[in-house]
């Protein structure tokens, strides 16, 4: 009854007070500091304290220091003495941000406090300002709050520790509902948290309690855990785009949640270890993990967690284990496990099965259909037999193997699925056989920096991209396929050498086969019927196409910018009859003349090269366990993303690069600069893998671009000196090829492209062949394409030749965030502007050595020119300044005698 009147009062002296005067625009600001105003609202003035008891209803409040709160209480605004026992009470206040800084925003306080009964909206814009905005704050209670609608964060707390947030709502924040970064001992309980356009809870630090909160229908993770010793229990996430809970960290408890009907997954545990997973319910998603071998191993995850009202199946180090260990399987997850036989289970709607790090297990008349992720899933698991299941409908590809070697792939059926039938990622030496893989919205079948394969008999029909799809692979077989009526290529290969395409019937697709940059591949005695374009080969030479059958195609070969190629005989079936009475025997000794030839051929210039490599390989090898030990010994720097020592390639008598010695730092955009033929594009290249060098050591992001070439491609974005020249291809076609052989998210990968297109304003071009586009909105492509998997590292040769000035600006912004983001940036540049501008380091070549390196300043003082411009100190270092002088000299003289 007390309070009741005492918000009587209020009403009416508030009526009283807007009748005098229409507008009162009062904000609370408490500083530690007497009159210390708030440089952050530009509406804080000084007030008297009648005039503070009424601005409580719905102007913002910053409170600074134990002695702010002193203040605060003074002006009437809160009551309680900062007490365990009674603590100060901020309650049933309104207050609109206005869309700058923060609602209630309190910092450094270590006082009892409680804010309860709250409505606080509409907060700034900033990433960090909240509806409640905690710093460097203990012991405060947030209860039953209503934190909806704020530009970014409905409750905020930062560094702040021993604080409970519970019975809040915190629902349509533009980043995340409740968001805590490095704190600890914190309880945040029975709080909902929905719909907000991130993350409904965001906890960074250890031994939080999450326990009680719902956090359903936000736009990326439900909850997200980064760090260790938190007790995460109780929850309701359900419904969230992403994942129910997404954990990073250690020693953590998830248990007894309810995370149901998420798109991507339940639960996942991401390169994190020794944390205990029990008692969820997942419904329509499932648990993941990843991460190394001791990290995948190191978990307890129990039965008690079911998926699909069925048990979760997890084991690690076992041998043996047959159908009674997979009794009625939800789903079922394999680490460090052989001879094992998982059969007749069916994993639908789930996570499907995975396998890490395992050996000679079979995998056979399984359904694992409609999974969030792959069917089956494989990963750095050898000699193991997967045959005769059914994948189809999953979200991404049915069967994926990822570093997996001499497995058996056979007669599955793999079909419908989100991205590829069957893909191989860096996997070598196996077979797959017999499978069906039809109607995938990518390819059928795709291997993706994997050699030594055979793809064999497959049916791969009616996929949206390609049926069989290469990319960066080497010496792989296939043979008797099918490849037909698929939405653009019935066999692709893009920068794949040694290749043996025979025997395959490929009708009906817009290219029958089609080969991007790939040397020595040799298709022989293929059908090639019905296709707007039989074979195409693009920037492809010395490639052999011989005895194959081509019919009603509207073109039978082209060739574009390409040399030696050999085509043989390619037969018309009418002309079959003819040939098979006049000249079988003369055909026969062509081809095989000509496979004898290719043989000696690919010997011949491949002979001295493997000679070469393998010698320097076992320099290389030597050196790298030096660098192992010395990394150990803790000798080796741990943020140098690039490193190169002494570097030397010579073409004949030139030397393009001749020993050089630079790094590349994390977070950083180093810069090479230099005229044209400095050997700035030879540098890349070299570090690329593209070029194997003469002399020197180098690494780009710890692996060895000799060695581990492969793999550098994979965590790298590249854009080369030179415009793209997929001529025969549209945008939207690369596009398609590059998220399918990079593995990318459909949706997010099309909501992406989209606005880089609309960035660069060439969306219009989307459908157009990339032959009409000019030589800028080309470039503007390949930026793209080098960001689209959101590298590591990104190695840019004169990115922005060509470009307009806004594309230029939009380059910079990007190279910008890339660098915020903790990535790093090698780019070249012959443009003074340029370097100057972006680059926080500069390393000057001329002539192939490097003549001067460091930060402006430092090259300043290198050059003996200090506070000079760079292009002073570029003439001074490579030794043109003299000769530049002389010429202006000779100028003047010419245009004063013309004067």
């Amino acid at each position: 009854m007390r309070k009741i009147t005492i918000i009587k009062s209020i009403i009416i002296t508030l009526g009283v007070i807007f009748a005098i005067s229409t507008i009162i625009n009062i904000n609370l600001n408490f500083d530690a500091e007497i009159n210390n105003k708030s440089s952050e609202y530009s509406d804080d003035i000084n007030i008297d304290d009648e005039n503070l008891k009424i601005s409580k209803v719905s102007e913002k409040i910053h409170i600074i220091g134990n002695s702010g709160w002193v203040d605060f209480k003074n002006a009437g605004n809160c009551t309680g003495s900062g007490t365990y026992s009674d603590p100060y009470v901020i309650e049933d206040l309104v207050i609109d941000g206005k869309g700058l800084g923060s609602c209630i925003w309190i910092e450094n306080s270590s006082v009892y406090f409680k804010i309860e009964n709250c409505t606080l909206y509409n907060s700034g814009v900033d990433w960090i300002d909240a509806g409640i905005k905690l710093q460097l704050v203990s012991n405060g209670v947030l209860f039953n709050n209503t934190v909806n609608n704020n530009d970014e964060i409905g409750i905020y707390l930062s560094d702040s520790n021993n604080n409970t947030i519970s019975g809040n709502t915190a629902n349509n924040n533009g980043l995340s509902g409740i968001y805590l970064f490095n704190n600890h001992s914190n309880n945040i309980t029975g709080n909902t948290a929905n719909n907000n356009d991130w993350w409904g809870i965001y906890v960074a630090g250890s031994n939080n309690n999450i326990s009680g909160n719902t956090a359903s229908y936000n736009g990326n993770y439900g909850i997200i855990i980064q760090g260790s010793d938190n007790n995460i229990s109780g929850n309701i996430a359900n419904y969230n785009y992403g994942d129910g809970i997404f954990l990073e960290g250690s020693n953590n408890t998830v248990s007894g949640n309810a995370l149901n009907n998420n798109n991507w997954y339940g639960i996942y545990l991401y390169y994190s270890d020794y944390n205990m997973i029990s008692g969820n319910i997942m419904n329509d998603c499932a648990l993941k993990i990843s991460g190394g071998f001791e990290e995948l191993c190191s978990h307890e995850i129990d039965t008690t967690n079911l998926v699909n009202g069925k048990p979760l199946y997890y084991y690690t180090n076992e041998l043996n284990l047959g159908t009674n260990n997979f009794t009625n399987a939800g789903q079922v997850i394999l680490i460090n496990c052989s001879d094992s036989l998982i059969s007749n289970l069916n994993v639908s709607y789930s996570g499907g099965i995975s396998l890490h790090y395992c050996k000679k297990n079979t995998l056979s008349n399984n359904t694992v259909n409609n999974n969030n992720g792959d069917g089956i899933f494989l990963s750095g698991s050898d000699n193991n037999t997967v045959s005769g299941n059914n994948a189809n409908n999953n979200e991404y590809s049915g069967i994926t193997l990822g570093v997996s070697n001499n497995n058996i792939l056979s007669g599955n059926n793999v079909s419908y699925n989100g991205d590829n039938g069957i893909i191989l990622g860096s996997s070598y030496n196996n077979t797959v056989s017999g499978n069906n893989a039809h109607n995938n919205e990518y390819s059928g079948i795709t291997l993706d920096s994997s050699y030594n394969n055979i793809v064999l008999g497959n049916n791969a029909n009616n996929n949206e991209y390609s049926g069989i799809t290469l990319g960066f692979s080497n010496n792989n077989i296939l043979s008797e396929n099918t490849a037909n009526n698929n939405g653009f290529c019935g066999i692709a290969f893009f920068h794949c050498d040694y290749n043996i395409i025979s025997e395959t019937t490929v009708k009906s697709n817009t290219y029958g086969i089609g080969l991007y940059d790939c040397d020595y591949n040799l298709i022989s005695g293929n059908i090639i019927n019905d296709n707007s374009i039989g074979i195409i080969l693009i920037d492809s030479n010395y490639n052999y196409v011989v005895k194959n059958s081509f019919r009603d195609n509207s073109m039978d070969i082209v060739e574009e910018n390409c040399e030696g190629n050999y085509f043989g005989y390619n037969i018309n079936p009418f002309e079959i009859v003819m040939l098979m009475i006049l000249i079988p025997i003369i055909i026969t000794t062509i081809t095989t003349g000509i496979l004898i030839l290719t043989k000696r051929y690919v010997k011949h210039q491949s002979e001295r090269e493997r000679k070469d490599r393998t010698e320097r390989r076992e320099t290389i090898e030597a050196i790298e366990e030096i660098k192992a030990k010395d990394l150990v010994n803790g000798k080796m720097s741990d943020n140098k993303v690039i490193v190169v020592k002494g570097l030397k390639k010579y073409f004949g008598k030139v030397k393009a690069v001749n020993g050089i010695s630079f790094d590349v730092r994390q977070g950083e955009v180093f810069c090479l600069l230099g005229p044209n033929g400095a050997g700035k594009t030879t540098t890349i290249k070299l570090l690329l893998g593209f070029l194997v060098p003469n002399g020197g050591e180098m690494s780009v992001l710890g692996l060895n671009p000799e060695l581990d070439d492969v793999q550098i491609k994979q965590r790298v974005g590249y854009v080369s000196e030179e415009p793209l020249k997929f001529k025969a291809l549209t945008p939207k076609d690369l596009f398609n090829f590059i998220a399918s052989i990079r593995g990318l998210d459909k949706n997010t990968t099309v909501k992406l492209i989209k606005e880089y297109l609309e960035s660069f304003e060439i969306n219009e071009f989307y459908d157009q062949l990339i032959a009409s586009l000019s030589h800028g909105n080309k470039q503007k492509l390949q930026i793209i394409i080098s960001i689209l998997h959101q590298p590591d590292l990104l190695i840019l040769d004169e990115p922005i030749a060509g470009l307009d000035p806004k594309s230029v600006k939009i380059v910079k912004s990007i190279l910008k965030l890339h660098t915020q983001k903790g990535g790093s940036v090698l780019l070249s540049t012959h443009i003074m502007e340029i370097a100057e501008e972006l680059c926080d380091r500069i390393g000057i070549l001329h002539k192939g050595e490097m003549v001067g390196i460091g930060t402006m300043e430092e090259l300043c003082q290198q050059a003996d020119k200090i506070g000079a411009n760079l292009e002073n100190v570029f003439l001074r270092l490579t030794e043109q300044d003299t000769s530049v002088n002389e010429i202006l000299k000779k100028l003047r003289e010419f245009f004063k005698k013309k004067s």
